[in-house]
């Protein structure tokens, strides 16, 4: 039987796979039983040049069907494309994750370097050992992090340690895309610590945002627009500040009762 062929964000087609969605079905917990349910449905859905957002949003609505606490992880990577459209919330988002690993962080910070001033998106501290990291964030489906992203960063870091020598441990690039070939090359030669989408294999973006159960707001599809730039504005960021908030800060938010309801139903923890 011939295999239908989908058309992947950045153009190119590939064959569809059901071990792809399974293993990420099965990533965020759903059981067995349901993933396969899932797969029948929707293969009977699928059409040569479906796109990969169609397929996504097809397996969300088929996973809202089954009420589950956790479905909303599914949506993580469009989740990360829409902390914006400025990108400051990508860099309170990388923060804050980073705080639920362990690490004591600082936003917007200028540093001086030899020749001059620069705003670094995130300091994190743990061990003692100070990290300074840029975030490089995007918002269209398909995009990556270049070769030119990283070289950016390493001459900013090179900057700052000429005017601090060893005062610093190690610049990172944290990025919500994959990273191109070259870009990995580059930050392995020069020591930046790159964190992409799926990079590194071990300990990808994703990996650590689920070993930290620090999941963006912006994964709740029954969010409005504008409830999710009103809780940006109050730093509501990840989706354990907005449940954990006190009784009386939750209700001046101004969340629709829908909103509320459906908050009642997930699991964060």
């Amino acid at each position: 039987m011939k295999s239908i062929q989908i058309k992947k964000a950045n153009g190119e087609t590939q064959a569809f796979s059901n071990n792809k969605i399974r293993e990420s079905l099965n990533r965020i917990g759903v059981p067995h039983n349901i993933i396969d349910k899932i797969l029948v449905q929707l293969t009977g859905q699928l059409r040569d040049g479906i796109s990969t957002r169609e397929i996504y949003r097809l397996i969300f609505s088929l996973l809202n069907q089954y009420d589950l606490p956790d479905s909303y992880r599914y949506s993580l990577k469009p989740a990360l494309m829409n902390l914006g459209p400025s990108g400051y919330p990508f860099e309170k988002f990388i923060a804050k994750l980073l705080i639920r690993l362990g690490y004591t962080t600082q936003t917007q910070v200028i540093l001086k370097g030899k020749c001059i001033e620069h705003e670094i998106d995130v300091i994190a501290v743990k061990n003692n050992l100070v990290n300074l990291i840029e975030c490089k964030y995007h918002n269209h489906p398909g995009t990556k992090s270049h070769s030119k992203d990283v070289l950016y960063v390493q001459a900013r870091f090179e900057d700052i340690q000429e005017a601090f020598p060893g005062k610093y441990h190690r610049f990172w690039l944290v990025t919500n895309t994959r990273a191109t070939q070259k870009a990995i090359q580059y930050c392995r030669c020069r020591n930046l610590n790159l964190i992409a989408w799926r990079y590194p294999k071990s300990g990808g973006l994703e990996v650590m945002i689920d070993q930290a159960r620090a999941y963006p707001i912006t994964c709740l599809s029954f969010l409005s627009p504008s409830e999710i730039q009103r809780l940006f504005e109050l730093e509501i960021i990840l989706i354990s500040d907005l449940v954990n908030l006190p009784e009386k800060q939750f209700s001046n938010l101004g969340l629709s009762s829908q909103a509320k309801n459906n908050l009642q139903k997930i699991r964060v923890s």
